[in-house]
């Protein structure tokens, strides 16, 4: 061992081999124990590193195993998240749903501001990718203050507008984004109107009226047919509250 040789181990298949090779020793023959010792210790090194090929098998058969959990987990886990994010395809349909009524309503609304001064008009806008981060503290301002809920607009985030300008400038926003964190699959869609004045030295002034008492939840688990059913006679009350809310701040 000291010369780094394995032990001498003699089994007992080579037991009459060995005490051969001893009694041929005492006669002087050494070469019968000679052979004999290096064939153990090729049999002793075959073995160590079969035993380690085999530790080495085994720790990557381990680390497979473990990949194809964790592929297996993150598999299940974007599973979930897209299925989650269905949801998103309802708020298209619903933003879809209200930028339609508004066109229906915006000759109305156009008509009735220019009897108030010649140049009013109403026009409807509504967010893409690059401004779909508009209005982004007064939703958060809705939600915390008059709707009562933690607006998350990290998964998703849009809104449709109308537009009103005459002598003063308003706008009615619904606005569709997460609520509560982390993100579970549901969405809500939150309207306000804003009216925003300019005084006589060029600043601002603004204020948000709620336009619900609650914002509208939909999930990713219902199906589209039925958002747009529940949602429709929330939007009307909505945009019966915002009109009449205008007519008195005309």
């Amino acid at each position: 061992m000291q010369a780094g040789l394995f032990p001498l181990v003699v089994t007992r298949d080579e037991r009459v081999d060995y005490l051969e090779a001893l009694e041929a020793a005492d006669n002087g023959q050494l070469k019968p124990l000679i052979d004999l010792i290096a064939r153990l210790q090729r049999a002793q090194f075959r073995q160590a590193t079969a035993i380690s090929e085999n530790m080495l098998a085994a720790e990557a058969d381990v680390q497979q195993v473990l990949g194809g959990l964790l592929d297996a987990a993150h598999g299940r886990q974007e599973q979930k998240r897209q299925a989650l994010r269905g949801v998103f395809k309802h708020a298209e349909a619903l933003a879809n749903d209200v930028q339609t009524r508004l066109e229906t309503i915006v000759p109305d609304v156009t008509a009735a501001l220019q009897r108030i001064t010649p140049n009013g008009t109403a026009f409807i806008t509504r967010s893409n990718e690059n401004t779909d981060h508009y209005y982004r503290s007064q939703i958060i301002h809705n939600a915390k203050y008059h709707l009562r809920y933690f607006a998350d607009t990290s998964d998703y985030r849009a809104w449709v507008c109308l537009n009103m300008v005459w002598e003063r400038k308003a706008r009615l926003v619904f606005a569709f984004h997460g609520i509560g964190r982390p993100f579970s699959g549901s969405l809500v869609c939150a309207p306000f109107l804003e009216f925003r004045d300019t005084d006589d030295e060029g600043h601002f002034d603004t204020a948000i009226v709620p336009a619900a008492e609650e914002a509208f939840v939909f999930f990713y688990n219902e199906t589209e047919g039925r958002a747009l059913e529940r949602f429709r006679p929330w939007r009307e009350r909505v945009l019966t509250v915002a009109l009449r809310e205008l007519s008195q701040n005309l």
